[in-house]
């Protein structure tokens, strides 16, 4: 996904870091997020009814400064997203990601535990979008099932994906 809306390889590389880090700032001070003690992964919760980038338009500012050319095809990800969202109250994880050397040595499992539990204790269900099929595999193995696809005009298909609460 990231590939489309960002299309030059260094370009992209360029301005992930400074996106990541609007989205992170968002999460601390509205969502939920968890880091390993290396912090080679992190997870970014958002609580039923809580939208932490749009909480303050200063976020949605800096996002489309950050992604500069990009920002067009960046929101128009968003509104697609929007659209296709859950009315179900549920909680969302943003982001989940995992430093590319130590994807699959379960870090991201880990970094997803908490918020399931909280999930679970909570009795609300969980909902993300899955950017791979790598990611949605992962995802289906912690009890997420995908309940369609976003087609992204001329690019991939992002899974959206849903999680009952454990019983």
């Amino acid at each position: 996904m990231f590939r489309w809306f960002a299309p030059d390889d260094h370009r992209r590389r360029a301005m992930l870091p400074s996106f990541f880090d609007v989205f992170v700032e968002a999460y601390l001070t509205h969502g939920e997020t968890y880091a390993d003690e290396e912090v080679a992964g992190a997870a970014l919760w958002a609580a039923p009814g809580i939208d932490p980038v749009g909480a303050e338009p200063v976020y949605a500012q800096r996002l489309e400064e950050v992604a500069g050319i990009d920002a067009p095809r960046f929101f128009e990800v968003v509104e697609l997203f929007e659209a296709q969202a859950p009315q179900e109250p549920h909680y969302h994880l943003q982001f989940l990601a995992v430093h590319p050397q130590r994807q699959g040595t379960g870090i991201g499992g880990a970094l997803m535990a908490p918020g399931l539990e909280r999930c679970d204790r909570d009795g609300v269900p969980a909902y993300l979008e899955a950017t791979s099929d790598r990611n949605r595999a992962l995802y289906e193995r912690h009890g997420f099932r995908a309940q369609g696809g976003i087609p992204l005009p001329d690019g991939p298909t992002v899974w959206r994906m849903w999680r009952d609460p454990a019983a």
